[in-house]
């Protein structure tokens, strides 16, 4: 089990914040006592908010963070979760997760937490931080931050990703901070200013492993 996820399991309360980030609704709890992210993913899964990822392995999908986002008591913070349904395995495939900045100047980053989880929900793999790379635009590709996950027999069970941020960052710049409680040292060379949100835009594709 992931490090973010060895904790007492609570009903799972959703926190809804506005625009300027103040509680409108809902309870705060300590992280001691979070709901687990099995929690969380198993009432967005309930809910019907899971998005499916294409069972070709072709194509895309896409999704926003926006500022009025319901936002859940999860172990790294109050954070805007996503879940999405992955395609049943039956050859080794990639999954690349993109998160797309916004804004100018200092730019809007939501940085992404990945974990993915069985068909119970049950955490199979934490990806870390350092596994995303901030990538420069090109002439196809606008500046995205990008990082990519094999899905091959070790991990055939996986059937979820989960996807939220370490709220606890939220505001800090991202690459400057070496070491915090949650990821490891990440230290890219980034020559843009990017600062840590909850909200932003994020894009998950499904392709047949090279």
């Amino acid at each position: 089990m992931c490090s973010l996820c060895r904790w007492v399991v609570l009903p799972c309360l959703p926190v809804i914040f506005a625009a300027g980030g103040s509680a409108v609704r809902g309870v705060v709890v300590d992280a001691q006592e979070a709901p687990s992210i099995s929690v969380v993913a198993r009432t967005l899964a309930e809910q019907e908010k899971a998005r499916d990822l294409p069972a070709n392995l072709k194509g895309r999908v896409k999704d926003s963070i926006k500022e009025d986002a319901a936002a859940y008591s999860l172990p790294a913070g109050s954070s805007p979760a996503l879940l999405f349904r992955l395609p049943g395995y039956s050859v080794p495939y990639t999954l690349t997760v993109t998160s797309l900045p916004r804004g100018f100047g200092t730019w809007q980053l939501f940085v992404p937490a990945v974990v993915l989880l069985d068909s119970d929900f049950q955490p199979t793999r934490e990806v870390p931080e350092a596994d995303f790379i901030f990538k420069p635009q090109t002439f196809s590709k606008s500046q995205r931050l990008e990082g990519e996950i094999a899905v091959n027999e070790s991990l055939r069970n996986a059937r979820y990703l989960f996807m939220s941020t370490h709220a606890k960052l939220i505001g800090e710049m991202y690459g400057v901070h070496e070491s915090r409680a949650y990821g490891e040292p990440v230290a890219p060379t980034i020559d843009v200013k990017l600062m840590r949100s909850l909200h932003g835009s994020v894009e998950i594709e499904a392709r047949p492993a090279k």
